[in-house]
């Protein structure tokens, strides 16, 4: 079997770009994962404390990223639940509903026949399939105890 240099190269140069991918943040911290709906609408998602669910979506005017919260607390298996535009106060350390109504956004799974979660996106009439759910990773251990870089 001949190796490809090539190939070698832009393999290990995609993986070490996917890992020096910077975790954005969302409101007062990272996002804990992160999915792609459509063919490129990039979602990051976290978990509040109080289990309502923010996903942080990238406005295609602006190029910053806006930042949803789930109307109520989300299951442990992340069923579809609408959405509501907030942002976050550096003040009061609080999200903060904005007044726009006209955006209407749902997002979560639905199981499929092999016990599979099937995620979607819905920004109005529009729906688009998922990836999988990727977990961002958690660098506290490396950094603790990993080699200096």
């Amino acid at each position: 079997m001949k190796h490809n240099p090539l190939l070698l190269l832009s393999l290990l140069f995609t993986t070490g770009v996917s890992y020096a991918a910077e975790i954005p943040v969302l409101g007062d911290g990272k996002a804990e994962s992160h999915q792609v709906c459509g063919k490129s609408i990039d979602v990051q998602i976290r978990k509040l404390s109080d289990n309502f669910l923010l996903i942080g979506l990238v406005n295609n005017k602006t190029q910053s990223r806006d930042l949803f919260r789930s109307q109520e607390p989300v299951s442990v298996d992340l069923k579809y639940t609408k959405f509501i535009p907030v942002h976050f106060d550096n003040l009061s350390k609080n999200f903060i509903e904005e007044e726009k109504p006209e955006i209407e956004i749902v997002w979560g799974s639905a199981m499929n026949d092999k016990k599979e979660a099937n995620y979607t996106l819905a920004l109005g009439p529009e729906v688009y399939d998922c990836g999988l759910l990727q977990k961002w990773p958690h660098e506290a251990a490396n950094i603790l105890y990993g080699e200096a870089k």
